[in-house]
């Protein structure tokens, strides 16, 4: 699972969410825009040449093919060896039932410390199946190797594995590769933390009955011997790579939102479309993205003997744009910033793909290069014949030489230092050579460090300190007095790590939950960000003070500090009876927003109720009631849905925005738990609709969730100010497309004819047609399907094949299709339309395969025409013609409703950051086939309900007894389980082809330019 998933384009439709992420090609002389590079591949030696460094920064090459071959994950051992993850096979694995073995490995590299070079490469593995992670461990690793974590042993002293043993699995690999689980990292506390990537859904135990479930990208623990896993963070979408630094704080890239992220335990990360927690989404770091979101593996650079402007950076790879990236970070209490910094590494060579990174005790720091002309993994079909499989590289880059480096050489043979040694390298100036030094005492040494190690608790030199307290608490031998001592000495670091350790310990004794609350208090944030993270492992109502405490005095700007607070917060409040017994003494109007603001993250009947108490005394603030209603009415009874209502009429009566906002909180949770709302709630939500969409302007955001809203509670008396708008012309067209739909839900007899002549008049906005059909497909009747195939037959082909594709949504409208063209009435090249013969065969049409086959028997492919359009839109394209800030308005207009870019848009299908970088004629494939290569993510299902209708779109959420699905407008689309018939998955995009007849020629090429424009972030191609 190597971290290339490029920011992922799909649909740039207006009014059309979804569509695959593709292949790319690039304007001429720009290899680097290109996914396919269009250079050969150069020698090593040729590579080397083409790097740029900071100045005095050395790059040695350490091994290459054919000693290794591709490489994923790297990591060092005790005795100075490095071990890689070799693969061949990557991205499609052996499968189990395979005749042929797989051809992966395990390598172990012997480096000449002075030149850098492999002098001896082993094999410690072989027969593997996309090997990623991996940790050496006593006389053997600890690795992942497709569908298991093994512990592959050395049992004779040879250096190869002879015996292996599944310690975790199987892990999930049926959607993609990209699920697997990499980045094995030792922590502080002994524990190894690993990443789960994107997409699969993995369930994991440990020998001692833990248990967790990881869906799509996830950070865990797991003991080395099989016994116990924990899950750390749900979420990134796509985590490949993680890195400690000094004071404990742990640091993931990830190759889908940010490149970097700090890991707090607990938290939600924004992913495709998938709701928060009820606590909220994870508070980013960083608001860059360095050109791309393919991040491959992150470090921070701990180490005296750097330069001092690099001392704490994070360094990443980027594979899209062929560079080392790096931040510099800065904290506003414990909450890190992270600042964009020059490049630490540039190639010329538009192969060098860097994915993975070591720091070596020795200072320097090892890269892994996935030397390739591919640039990615969904990017490029997974069967592209020009993914290279052989080659790889793996670097070695030095620092500027100081007096400091001449003094501090780093013994490589740390398996047969006396634990003398190595509790004096627990105070060396690289944090690898601490850690491995810390391991060494644990592991091998065992018992007998403990007098060796416990005077170093009196050490002047706080690293040392720190790790001594880890290496005491890992063998059991850490006093409670030593804990006591460290969480009150004047030094910080010893203190957060004093603070972390709490955390760790079986159960707290009520001296050490005193010594916690002390640490609630410190003058340092990071130390008060540790022992609430303690207390959330240890619940108990006398908590509930402290965490209070820190959250009502944490800076604004100490996004993380506060976070944290409020998973432990949650954590008190989980323990059974707790919230029964709130307020508690010396409570306080600040302590119950506090409360208010956690409990939707707790799905309960008494969280609900509390919640209700709050919203009556008026103690919730406006921007949090909607969460808190939806919550009540989904976990509370009628009589709190009925007192919630009266909240809302009577505090917003004069509001109608906000009224509508707590209206439609009122009917999703209600919804969800399966109730029924009270009448009077129809006549308010009537009042507060009308009020919006009968203004003299209505704002189109407004009025739209207006116009939703009165069509999911049916409220017929809201349908005369509906379509005053929809008949409108000077409205909005998708605020008209909203109308349609909600006028024929709820009176379509008298708004048939009009919504007829809307599909049929061609001096309508495509948009508004598109949109009208679809909505006309719903109504079943004989007269709206005849109505849907007059136009058909003269629209331009993308527009008939959206328009045939509304009419085949339903199994009546399907055979009237089929009908129609065997008739003669339309033309059959519709049928070579995926998308349609779905359709046609998902209904169950009569002899539908047969019926297809004649009437395209003499047909050229569709791909044809579509390579066509493609390369008639390639040859209109004119970058000198081409306006930015136009492109960037067609952008908002036409992709925003599903689409980030730079921060901006929504989070439902991938964001585009980035997508430039496909170059120009891929971008154009993406956009007019989207179906070529579609991201599983991203594929539709199609809903069939009891009624006969048929739903289509992604899903999204699975709540209770609805579930939600996001459909071609990029809404919600809420379903009661209950009403469902049957569920069928389709292989395509919801996104239909075509869409480079849609757009005029000028909006066409500035969107082109002005996502082009977007290839590296750092201006137009």
């Amino acid at each position: 699972m190597p971290p290339f998933r490029l920011s992922a384009l799909s649909s740039l439709a207006a009014a059309i969410a979804f569509a695959s992420p593709v292949l790319a090609a690039a304007p001429k002389g720009n290899p680097f825009a290109e996914n396919v590079r269009p250079t050969e591949a150069l020698t090593p030696d040729q590579e080397q040449k083409s790097f740029h460094l900071p100045p005095g920064f050395q790059i040695q090459l350490v091994a290459s093919e054919p000693q290794i071959n591709k490489p994923i994950n790297i990591t060092f051992d005790a005795r100075g060896r490095l071990w890689v993850t070799s693969t061949v096979e990557y991205p499609l694995p052996v499968k189990a039932d395979s005749p042929t073995r797989p051809r992966d490995s395990i390598k172990i590299l012997e480096i000449d410390p002075a030149t850098g070079r492999a002098t001896k490469v082993t094999t410690f593995a072989d027969g593997l199946n996309i090997p990623t992670g991996v940790y050496p461990y006593k006389n053997g690793c600890i690795a992942y190797s497709i569908p298991n974590i093994y512990w592959l042993e050395d049992t004779n002293g040879d250096g190869i594995a002879d015996k292996r043993e599944v310690l975790y699995g199987p892990f999930d690999t049926t959607r993609d590769t990209h699920g697997m689980t990499n980045s094995f990292t030792r922590g502080f506390d002994g524990g190894l933390y690993a990443t789960h990537g994107f997409n699969n859904i993995t369930t994991l135990k440990g020998k001692d009955g833990s248990s967790i479930e990881m869906k799509s990208g996830s950070i865990y623990r797991m003991a080395l011997d099989g016994s116990h896993v924990d899950l750390i963070t749900h979420g990134p979408v796509n985590p490949f790579g993680l890195a400690y630094d000094s004071s404990g704080n742990l640091y993931v890239a990830d190759c889908h939102t940010k490149p970097f992220q700090s890991v707090l335990r607990g938290a939600w990360f924004e992913h495709f479309g998938r709701p928060h927690d009820g606590i909220g989404f994870y508070p980013k770091i960083m608001g860059h993205l360095h050109g791309s979101t393919a991040i491959g593996g992150v470090i921070s650079i701990d180490d005296d003997r750097w330069p001092r402007e690099f001392q704490g950076n994070l360094i990443c790879g980027n594979p899209v744009t062929s560079r080392v990236d790096r931040d510099s970070l800065t904290f506003a209490g414990s909450t890190p910033t992270a600042h964009e910094q020059p490049d630490f590494v540039a190639s010329d060579d538009p192969w060098f793909r860097p994915v993975a990174f070591a720091l070596s005790p020795d200072g320097s720091i090892y890269m892994a290069d996935f030397y390739n002309k591919i640039i990615g993994h969904y990017e490029v079909p997974l069967t592209h014949p020009g993914r290279d499989r052989e080659r790889g590289r793996i670097w070695r880059i030095i620092p500027p030489k100081t007096a400091q480096n001449a003094s501090a050489d780093f013994a490589p043979h740390l398996t047969v230092a006396t634990a003398a040694d190595l509790a004096a390298a627990l105070n060396h100036p690289n944090l690898a050579g601490r850690m491995m030094a810390a391991d060494q005492l644990v592991d091998r040494i065992g018992p007998a460090a403990i007098p060796v190690v416990r005077p170093l608790l009196s050490s002047d030199a706080p690293r040392q300190k720190a790790h001594a307290l880890w290496v005491l608490q890992r063998l059991g031998a850490l006093k409670p007095e030593e804990l006591a001592a460290a969480a009150r000495t004047p030094d910080l670091l010893l203190r957060a790590h004093a603070a972390r350790i709490f955390g760790e310990l079986p159960a707290l004794t009520p001296d050490q939950r005193k010594s916690l609350f002390t640490l609630t208090t410190d003058a340092d944030a990071l130390v008060r960000r540790c022992a609430v993270e303690s207390l959330a492992r240890h619940p108990s109502e006398d908590n509930l003070r402290p965490i209070l405490d820190v959250i009502h005095t944490a800076l604004p700007e100490d996004t993380h500090l506060t976070y944290a607070a409020r998973i432990a917060l949650r954590a008190q409040l989980e323990l059974p009876g707790l919230i029964a017994k709130l307020p508690l003494p010396n409570w306080a109007d600040p302590d119950d927003a506090a409360i208010a603001s956690v409990l939707p993250a707790i799905p309960s009947a008494e969280s609900a109720n509390y919640l209700a108490r709050l919203l009556d005394a008026k103690k919730i603030p406006p921007a949090s009631q909607p969460d808190a209603i939806k919550h009540i009415c989904r976990f509370g009874g009628d009589a709190q849905t009925a007192s919630a209502l009266d909240f809302a009429i009577t505090a917003y009566a004069t509001n109608p925005d906000q009224l509508l906002a707590l209206l439609k909180a009122l009917q999703e949770g209600t919804a969800k738990r399966g109730g029924k709302l009270p009448e009077k709630a129809a006549t308010a939500a009537a009042d507060a609709i009308n009020a919006i969409v009968c203004a003299p302007k209505p704002n189109a955001l407004r009025a739209t969730a207006a116009i939703d809203l009165a069509r999911t509670m049916s409220l017929k008396q809201c349908a005369p100010g509906i379509a005053d708008i929809m008949r409108n012309p000077k409205s909005d067209p998708a605020l008209r497309g909203s109308a349609i739909k909600t006028l024929l839900a709820l009176a379509p007899a008298e708004n048939l004819p009009l919504v007829i002549a809307i599909v049929a008049n061609t001096d309508q906005p495509i948009a508004l047609r598109d949109a009208a059909a679809k909505a006309l497909s719903e109504v079943n009747s004989d007269e709206a399907r005849q109505a849907l195939l007059m136009p058909i037959r003269t629209a331009p082909h993308a527009v008939a094949v959206k328009l045939a594709a509304a009419l085949a949504s339903r199994p009546e409208g399907a055979n009237t299709l089929i009908d129609a063209i065997e008739r003669k009435n339309l033309s059959p090249r519709i049928l070579q339309e995926q998308n349609i013969r779905d359709r046609l065969v998902f209904f169950g049409v009569k002899d539908v395969d047969a019926r297809i086959a004649k009437l395209t028997k003499n047909l050229a492919p569709v791909s044809a025409e579509l390579d066509k359009l493609i390369a008639a839109k390639r040859a209109a394209y004119t970058p000198a013609k081409i306006d930015l800030v136009h492109g960037k308005e067609v952008f908002t207009k036409t992709c925003a409703i599903c689409h980030q870019l730079e921060g901006q848009g929504a989070l439902v299908g991938p964001q585009l950051d980035g997508a430039g970088a496909r170059g120009l004629d891929r971008l154009l494939e993406d956009v007019i086939d989207p179906n070529r290569n579609v991201d599983p993510m991203f594929r539709y299902v199609n809903i069939t309900l009891k009624d006969g209708n048929t739903i289509s779109g992604l899903p999204r959420k699975d709540e209770g007894k609805t579930i939600t699905l996001i459909d071609a407008t990029g809404k919600e689309v809420p379903i009661n389980k209950d009403e469902i018939a049957s569920t069928d998955p389709s292989k395509l995009s919801l996104m239909p082809t075509g869409f480079g007849e849609i757009l005029k020629v000028e909006e066409f090429n500035d969107l082109m330019g002005f996502l082009l424009s977007k290839s590296t972030g750092k201006g137009a191609p």
